[in-house]
């Protein structure tokens, strides 16, 4: 059995070349760390991003593939047009207020995909020691303050009443969440113990603006603005295909109990190339339904 991964490389080509196959997909042979001879599928996504051309070569191995498998292609392509975004911003006189250092979006109800979840899981099982234990504590202590804090707001009778009985939506849920003040379990001294491996959710959340905007209690918010396409619905929309399950997402610092109570989602196997194939279809899928909808980034 080989012992590469089963997504193999991620080859970005800003222009690709004229004799480039058309084909969304081709077979080809590489060689393996043993110098084995194996077959693996290219698999090919390209990105109109603001007038910029983002072109991916995906190479897939033929083994089975488990959720998280998927995650660092996730992580990679929402980095690539999460930068493309920001120098459109820049291009257009606009300026963002993230900076190290600066937390205001870190007490922000964060929903993370179910592959995110279970990587996360892994990755903190392998950091070191005193990190690993702080991060464990912190995750289930937030979380045991969102469930204490749960019925005196969200169960309420602003929500639920005889007159205009209704479930909480998103917005009603974020704004709960914000309105706690929590700061997320990975925060330390306002620096992210996980950077390099946080939420799509979380590298994908744009402002333009203040930081002062950011602060749930702003008379002037900062403006969000979207990318033309979202990694993390992808993922989330590829993951309830695959499952069978409804659109599904996990708050951020149930990430651990979500796992040791759900630990069948880690063993799911599926073909690495028909993951892929999925993946990239549903981005396609998403990047053409959006074009039509989200303005350009300077546009007021």
């Amino acid at each position: 059995m080989s012992s590469n991964p089963p997504v193999l490389v991620y080859n970005e080509l800003r222009k690709p070349r004229a004799a480039r196959t058309k084909r969304n997909t081709v077979v080809v042979q590489v060689k393996t760390a043993g110098q084995k001879t194996e077959q693996v599928e290219v698999v090919k996504l390209e990105f109109n991003v603001f007038g910029e051309m983002l072109c991916f070569r995906i190479a897939v191995g033929q083994q089975l593939a488990g959720l998280t498998d998927l995650v660092p292609l996730a992580r990679m392509l929402s980095t690539k047009l999460v930068s493309v975004v920001k120098r459109n911003i820049a291009g257009h006189g606009d300026s963002m207020p993230c900076r190290p250092g600066c937390s205001r979006c870190c007490r922000y109800l964060v929903p993370v995909s179910i592959p995110e979840v279970l990587c996360l899981a892994q990755e903190i099982t392998r950091a070191a020691p005193w990190k690993r234990l702080l991060m464990s504590e912190s995750c289930l202590l937030t979380a045991r303050c969102v469930l204490e804090l749960t019925p005196k707001t969200l169960l309420s009778d602003k929500f639920i009443n005889e007159e205009t009985p209704r479930m909480p939506g998103l917005k009603d849920v974020s704004d709960w969440y914000a309105d706690m003040n929590l700061p997320c379990p990975f925060l330390l001294g306002n620096l992210c113990m996980i950077y390099d491996k946080r939420p799509l959710a979380c590298r994908e959340y744009l402002v333009t603006g203040s930081a002062q905007g950011c602060r749930p209690d702003s008379v002037n918010e900062a403006r969000v603005v979207r990318a033309p396409v979202s990694i993390l619905e992808a993922l989330v929309q590829l993951t309830s295909e695959l499952t069978g399950n409804g659109i599904e997402t996990i708050v951020l610092p149930f990430l651990c109990v979500w796992c040791q109570d759900n630990r069948e989602y880690a063993e799911y196997k599926w073909p690495a190339a028909y993951l892929v194939r999925r993946f990239v279809s549903i981005l396609t899928t998403l990047d053409m339904e959006n074009k039509e909808m989200i303005p350009l980034p300077h546009e007021k």
